[in-house]
């Protein structure tokens, strides 16, 4: 599979900014803000990462409380 880009990325030495990368959101099938950091180490984390939005991630999140 190639390495798709998820928008502009920063320069190496430009810090990201938390709410300012954008992803296409798999719960919500629009591009929405992605979470600020990978919520686990390795390919499910990295894929998380590039998927999913803050929002959706914060209902997981809830649900997982049940």
């Amino acid at each position: 599979m190639a390495d798709e880009s998820c928008g502009p990325t920063p320069a190496p030495s430009e810090p990201v900014k938390p709410g300012s990368r954008m992803v296409q959101c798999v719960k919500f099938g629009r591009e929405m803000p992605g979470l600020d950091r990978i919520p686990w180490k390795g390919e499910l984390g990295k894929r998380f990462t590039k998927s999913v939005s803050k929002d959706a991630w914060k209902l997981w999140i809830e649900h997982s409380k049940m």
